[in-house]
């Protein structure tokens, strides 16, 4: 099985953060990844 993973320009991160798609989630983009933050930060 290949795994396949997208990787992300900042504004489409900045999009999908205007489009509330992540306001629910604490998230970063990292390195063309967005990444779940741990729930202390």
């Amino acid at each position: 099985m290949t795994v396949i993973v997208a990787k992300w320009t900042i504004d489409e991160y900045h999009r999908m953060i205007d489009a509330g798609i992540l306001s629910d989630r604490k998230v970063e983009l990292l390195k063309g990844e967005i990444v779940e933050m741990s729930p202390d930060w």
